[in-house]
This record gives C-alpha cells, structure tokens and sequence, in this order.
C-alpha cells in the first residue's frame, strides 16, 4: 500500500468526511443500533478529513460526499447482512472470490442510492430505508481491480424488505465466519476489513 500524501494541513489526502457533527449528534441521541463509526473510527486507511479539500466530490448532505468522476479510486456501497454470527458474501459468475453484497457507485449517485441499487440487483430485495446506518468507510486495494485502484468502500448495515436469494447477477450467496471466510482461496481484503471490524464487535464469529 502507498504512503498516504499530506495535504497542506498535515492529513491524508485520502480523508473523506463520514456525516457531519449534527448528524452525529443526532446518531448518538437516537441510539443507533450497531454504533455506526462517529467520525474518529478508522478502517484500514481510513481517517477523518474535510471532503471539501477534495477535487473529484462535492458533499452530500447525509454520508459526505457524492461520486462525480470516474477516476481514482473505486469507489463502492456495500452491505454488511449478518445472521447467526456470519455475514453473507455474494459470488458473480465466472468469479471465485466472494465479495461484499453491493458495487461500484454509479456516477451521480450516494452511495445510498448505490446501496439500494446493488442490493436490488443482486438480492433480488431491498433495504428498509429506515434501517439503513453507516458501519465505516473501509480502504484497501481492490481485489482483481486491472487499473491497480485502491477501494473506497461505504459499508451499511439495514434491515431488508424481504429474504435474499441470488439474481441472475450472482452465482452464489453463502454465509461466512471469519476463519471459514479466511479459508477460501481467494480473499478480498475489503471483506476481510469487514469481517475483522464486526469480529471485533463480537458480531460475527
């Protein structure tokens, strides 16, 4: 992984703004459930930083940011479905590795809408939008990607609209623990941030 480039206030350029303080606030007030990220919490390279030093982005009023560009890193909404102490993870066709449930946000879109999209797509149901609390922003390279780019991961935990089963996007679903996840033979490090960080919470096995 590459050392992160100071902007001229001493942070990593990299930095994106999850929320903002009254938004957080207002979190903390609600209870929500899971203890989504406050803004301090780091996830692989992830830290707090101003979006608005950012070239490519412009904020959105809920999650910090909305895509604009197609450039840089790649930039994906994925949901974190746990059940029984494991997370499901989704395999497309002709792949081997499983990924997250979720994809690449669409120019123009939040990664809100990405999620809702995604999860239609490939689940065949939707997330209840009320449910829906951001677990972190994950950063690593992406797994497989041909430009060689670092992933930019908005990760939510929701409640669905219904049970989910496989579309014809998507091979397989199957439900990991960490070391059943850690066994298989091909890994995506985003997956694995996930499943480390909701380990770590005692949510997961």
């Amino acid at each position: 992984m590459t050392t992160p480039e100071p902007d001229e206030n001493g942070r990593d350029k990299r930095c994106y703004r999850v929320g903002n303080e009254d938004e957080k606030q207002v979190a903390l007030r609600r209870g929500r459930r899971g203890g989504g990220v406050s803004g301090r919490e780091s996830f692989g390279v992830h830290t707090t930083g101003d979006v608005n030093r950012s070239r490519d982005r412009h904020t959105h009023p809920r999650y910090g940011y909305r895509l604009l560009a197609m450039n840089g890193p790649l930039r994906t909404a994925a949901l974190a479905l746990v059940r029984d102490g494991r997370m499901l993870q989704a395999r497309s066709h002709g792949k081997r590795a499983f990924y997250m449930a979720g994809g690449k946000i669409d120019p123009g879109e939040t990664p809100i809408d990405a999620l809702h999209r995604e999860v239609r797509e490939e689940l065949g149901v939707d997330v209840v939008g009320s449910t829906v609390e951001l677990l972190g922003v994950f950063e690593c390279p992406a797994f497989g990607d041909p430009q060689g780019r670092e992933l930019h991961m908005s990760c939510f935990i929701a409640d669905l609209t219904g049970e989910p089963a496989a579309t014809s996007e998507i091979a397989e679903l199957r439900w990991f623990t960490v070391a059943e996840y850690a066994a298989m033979p091909d890994v995506a490090p985003g997956s694995m941030l996930v499943f480390r960080h909701l380990q770590a919470r005692g949510l997961v096995n």
